[in-house]
């Protein structure tokens, strides 16, 4: 939320201010997409696809109007590998991985939505004012990711 709000404050608009609602859409989203291993605004239920405006409904909330960004970060970033040869021929090899910070992959995630006209005006909708944000870990093809979402509403 830290770098959304200074992108917005850098556009000259007021920071959001956390909604435990749109906090627990947000986190139940992306545990979501993390545990089924997807990647999308709607979600499968009961066989049928349940897009996010049925899911963060602003009638439902109360809310006038809501937004939603969402972003699938790795959480290595880099892989040294090592192989030994022992005398007796014995290979081994030795995996040692570069893990970004929390800092890293926030700053990163926000730079990815800036940099992305869609989302770039969901952060920048000067009436939004609210702002609630999920994340989940998982593996994607053996590599462990986060799941990211950022729900907002104007209230």
């Amino acid at each position: 939320m830290r770098y959304s709000n200074e992108a917005r404050q850098k556009a000259g608009l007021p920071v959001l201010k956390v909604s435990g609602e749109l906090q627990q859409l947000a986190e139940k989203h992306s545990r979501d997409m993390a545990s089924r291993n997807y990647f999308a605004h709607a979600t499968r239920r009961l066989g049928r696809d349940l897009p996010f405006e049925k899911r963060v409904s602003p009638e439902s909330l109360g809310y006038k109007s809501t937004a939603e960004n969402i972003a699938l970060q790795p959480i290595v970033v880099g892989r040294q590998i090592t192989k030994r040869t022992s005398s007796s021929g014995e290979v081994t090899r030795e995996v040692k991985e570069n893990v970004a910070t929390y800092e890293q992959l926030a700053r990163k995630t926000v730079q990815g939505w800036m940099d992305s006209t869609g989302h770039r005006k969901n952060m920048l909708t000067r009436e939004f004012n609210r702002i609630g944000i999920g994340v989940a870990a998982g593996n994607r093809d053996e590599t462990p990711y986060l799941w990211i979402t950022q729900d907002l509403a104007q209230q």
